[in-house]
């Protein structure tokens, strides 16, 4: 079964990958003995040279080195050697985030355990700073202790191994197996890194650690300057609202100006200095790139290079005019090289759209919200994608953009006839946001997005109304009136009961007519010829 299994794995990947690199059909060779080692029931040489066909050097981490982490991972597990099948998944998955699993040619547990080592090899800021060369054993080699060590090229810096001590001249002895390193040096800021001990394999590493002013209380002068002059305040018009302040950063050349989506949500106009167009946004990341009508004084460049507790600045505007820094610390980037930003904080008194820049005035993301910012690795294509509509001249009004979201706003007044009435607005379409919903006293003013809405008025000493929908018009504004009088007091009262049977009076009147009805049909009229007729009499049921 093991051999049937293993042959079927080969075919498999034969089929479906590409031919290897002319560096890497050493490895292709190395794996084909490793599966014919295997198939022998020889697993410790099937270890050794599957080991060997992983070394970095060999080629480009491609399919055929995919390949191979799976049949080594499906060999140790098979062998009852899951830890040290798991710390080679993690490795993988550390050193090629993107290795695609095959579950088709190799065993579930297999696929599970590489799926494992995905979630647990999360890219964090030490990644960043954290370079490794290796020292690969042959394929002979029983050797299976693991060494790591200082590169010798790499800065002075203590490096400690959670657990196993201190990273001396000579290096650091290890069973395999995943270990934390903690990398410190004067004048800069700590860094923390997760790696694999690999068994027979000397790790090098070098490390890049990141000035201890990138945690500073202040920016410097002339930093806090180039940010002034590359802030751009915003005057945002709504339906019915008085103009919103919002803010913006000269970043990406060809007077483009990054901000918040939220920022511009629902606009019918933006200015700064002039009529404000939009050359590219997105809802989901919450990001929108403007065009200016004349460029910024300055415009900041971008990083991607960022350690966990390192400072960042947003901006806030005194009167939407005067800009100044507020800085929060940048707690991890959740998701790396992607997600988002986690801020220690809310920037204090930062606008909404607010730049967040690094110590050297570059731009590391945008705020969105709460302690939350987008960090500049998701700007990037949509800056790409403003500057292709700069070109092609396709730019939009903010009320263009607001009308393909379903974003621009209406207006409903909301009169209630008892005092002290609360009334409670919540948003119902798919396109609407939570911060929609308000609640406030009537007289009430609504102003949101277009759309159903639930309207709940309550009121003390007043029974509850049950709730109504209104709907918000684009553009337009509405007033309802609602009575909660009305429904204190309820029916005018029971109706009188429908008496049974039918009033005597109603047959009196009903065989009278007949009687009568028959004798002037009957008689008159010249001859004696037969007349006929019919009386229809209504008579309710009782």
């Amino acid at each position: 079964m093991r051999k049937l299994l293993g042959t079927l794995a080969l075919l498999v990947s034969a089929v479906s990958l590409a031919p290897a690199a002319a560096q890497g059909q050493d490895r292709a060779e190395l794996l084909r003995q490793a599966q014919a080692a295997y198939d022998d029931f020889d697993a410790p040489r099937a270890i050794r040279i599957a080991r060997s066909a992983l070394d970095p050097v060999l080629g480009p981490l491609d399919t055929t080195w995919a390949r191979g982490v799976h049949l080594l991972t499906q060999i140790l597990i098979e062998e009852q050697q899951q830890p040290l099948a798991r710390t080679w998944a993690q490795w993988a998955m550390r050193t090629n985030p993107d290795l695609p699993i095959d579950s088709v040619g190799f065993l579930s547990n297999v696929v599970t355990m590489l799926a494992e080592a995905r979630g647990a090899a999360v890219r964090t800021a030490g990644d960043v700073g954290t370079s490794e060369r290796y020292v690969w054993p042959g394929t002979a080699s029983e050797v299976t202790e693991a060494r790591f060590r200082m590169s010798p090229v790499a800065p002075p810096v203590t490096v400690v191994v959670t657990g196993r001590g201190v990273l001396g001249p000579q290096g650091l002895a290890l069973p395999a197996g995943t270990y934390e390193l903690e990398i410190s040096a004067t004048g800069f800021l700590p860094l923390r890194v997760t790696r694999e001990a690999l068994p027979g394999v000397t790790t090098e590493f070098t490390f890049t650690l990141t000035s201890a002013a990138a945690a500073a209380n202040t920016l410097a002068a002339d930093v806090a300057a180039r940010l002034a002059r590359a802030t751009v305040p915003l005057q945002v018009t709504r339906f019915g609202a008085p103009a919103a302040c919002a803010v913006g950063v000269a970043s990406g050349g060809e007077r483009l100006v990054l901000t918040s989506y939220h920022a511009i949500r629902g606009a019918d106009a933006i200015a700064a200095n002039g009529e404000v167009r939009v050359a590219a946004w997105d809802v989901t990341s919450n990001l929108a790139v403007l065009v200016l009508p004349a460029a910024a004084p300055d415009t900041l460049g971008s990083t991607t290079v960022l350690t966990d507790g390192q400072a960042l600045w947003g901006v806030s505007l005194a009167e939407c005019r005067t800009p100044a820094e507020t800085r929060v610390l940048l707690n991890e980037w959740d998701g790396r090289p992607l997600g988002s930003l986690a801020l220690s904080a809310a920037p204090a008194n930062a606008v909404v759209g607010s730049p967040m820049v690094d110590y050297r005035g570059q731009l590391a993301g945008v705020w969105t919200g709460g302690g939350r910012a987008a960090p500049a690795t998701v700007i990037a294509p949509l800056i790409a994608r403003a500057r292709e509509n700069v070109i092609a001249q396709q730019l939009l009004t903010p009320q263009q953009v607001a009308q393909q979201e379903n974003h621009r706003y209406g207006t409903v007044i909301v009169a209630v006839d008892v005092p002290n009435a609360t009334v409670k607005m919540t948003a119902l379409e798919a396109w609407h946001w939570e911060e929609l919903n308000a609640t406030g006293p009537a007289p009430f003013t609504f102003r949101g997005a277009a759309g159903r809405y639930r309207l709940e008025v309550s009121a003390p000493g007043f029974p509850a109304r049950p709730p109504q929908e209104v709907v918000l018009r684009a553009g337009e504004s509405t007033r309802t009136a609602v009575s909660l009088r009305a429904v204190a007091q309820g029916p005018a009262g029971p109706a009188p009961a429908a008496r049974r049977g039918v009033p005597k009076w109603v047959w009196a009147v009903a065989i009278g007519g007949a009687v009568a009805g028959g004798l002037a049909m009957g008689g008159g009229g010249g001859g004696g010829g037969t007349s006929t007729g019919s009386i229809n009499v209504s008579v309710p049921n009782p």
